[in-house]
């Protein structure tokens, strides 16, 4: 699982603002709203369920970023996962410190030489740009002017090989990506959780979790202005996290109690942040959507190592199950068989992505 969740939270906070996702989905509100009061209203069906391999996405019909073919040694990615794939040698300066600013530095540094070396692509070499650069690199790395105007080099040569301009493709959501490394992916029999059978009654400070998360899906459902439940979102959120983590080291698996909580987060926005098309809630998420967070959103949305992946399939599961006990809803099994189903065509997916 992700060893340092500050180091992912930065790059999830990186990924938040460069996809805007915020701001997607404001405007996606804004334009359903006045789409509703024009049409009365009117739902467009959802489809109850779709093979996750029939090559399109079950929501958009369009075919999906996890289906998207590569040349042979290739794999796809989102942007701000090309750029974290990339900025590895710079922040692998601030290994073991823990360092939340030097992390950031070392992203803003990726990103500029990403735009110097699209800019040297195309025949024009900005000297102050690398000047400044190189000085950024200093900072963070403590190398000298030589080794530091090196490493600069290097990592210009870097983004040409991991994303040569031949094997790109007009999709410019999509970056097309070299396999760096091959990498194995853990049997998911290894991440299986036996929760023990003895529900945790809830106490009073789950009763409220339940009444605010009933509250955010009243938001959803009423379709609710953007900026009228954003900080309730983010307060539940926190909320259901918190009470996730105290649940799973009350059923004694508290091993778990950093890890899941994460992989809920990305649950969460997904379910609540990204838009759709029709309001889609916790409680009541259909099984398509269930298959495009595992098979799409969560491998574009989420910069990971390839076997931490597999993990969000036991996390997600043990996370209905909780919300069950706690009395948001009956019974998680029907969430639980979906997730089931959908998991081998993932694990065959994450194998055909980096193995």
């Amino acid at each position: 699982m992700p060893k340092n969740h500050a180091v992912l939270s930065v790059i999830s906070d990186v990924c938040y603002n460069i996809s805007s996702e915020r701001e997607e989905r404001k405007t996606f509100m804004v334009k359903k709203n006045k789409k509703n009061k024009k049409a009365g209203a009117k739902k467009t069906p959802v489809p109850d369920t779709q093979s996750p391999e029939s090559g399109k996405d079950a929501l958009t019909g369009i075919f999906s970023f996890s289906e998207t073919e590569t040349p042979e040694g290739f794999r796809p990615v989102s942007m701000i996962q090309a750029l974290a794939e990339y900025a590895r040698p710079i922040m692998a300066f601030s290994e073991g410190k823990n360092d939340v600013e030097n992390l950031q530095k070392s992203l803003d540094i990726a990103r500029n030489l990403w735009n110097y070396g699209i800019k040297e692509e195309k025949g024009n070499k900005d000297e102050k740009l690398r000047a400044e650069i190189i000085r950024m690199i200093k900072t963070v790395s403590g190398l000298n002017d030589n080794e530091s105007s090196d490493f600069f080099n290097k990592m210009i040569a870097r983004r040409t090989y991991l994303f040569p301009s031949e094997v790109q493709g007009d999709n410019p959501m999509i970056t097309v990506m070299r396999k760096e490394f091959l990498q194995v992916i853990p049997d998911p029999e290894s991440v299986r959780v036996n929760l023990p059978q003895a529900p945790v009654p809830p106490d009073d400070k789950d009763r409220a979790m339940v009444k605010a998360l009933n509250k955010m899906d009243r938001y959803i459902l009423e379709n609710t202005e953007y900026d009228e439940w954003e900080s309730h979102y983010f307060s539940i959120k926190e909320d259901c996290c918190r009470g996730f983590r105290k649940w799973l080291a009350d059923k004694g698996v508290s091993r778990y109690s950093d890890d899941f909580p994460f992989c809920l987060e990305t649950f969460f926005n997904f379910v609540y942040q990204q838009s759709h098309k029709e309001p889609v809630i916790l409680k009541n998420i259909p099984p398509a959507y269930i298959e495009s967070f595992f098979m799409d959103y969560l491998l574009r949305k989420v910069v990971a190592e390839p076997g931490e992946y597999i993990q969000w399939i036991p996390a997600i599961k043990a996370f209905y199950t909780f919300i069950s006990e706690k009395g948001y809803i009956a019974d998680p099994d029907p969430v639980i068989r979906v997730i089931e189903k959908t998991e081998p065509h993932f694990v065959r997916l994450l194998k055909k992505r980096f193995g």
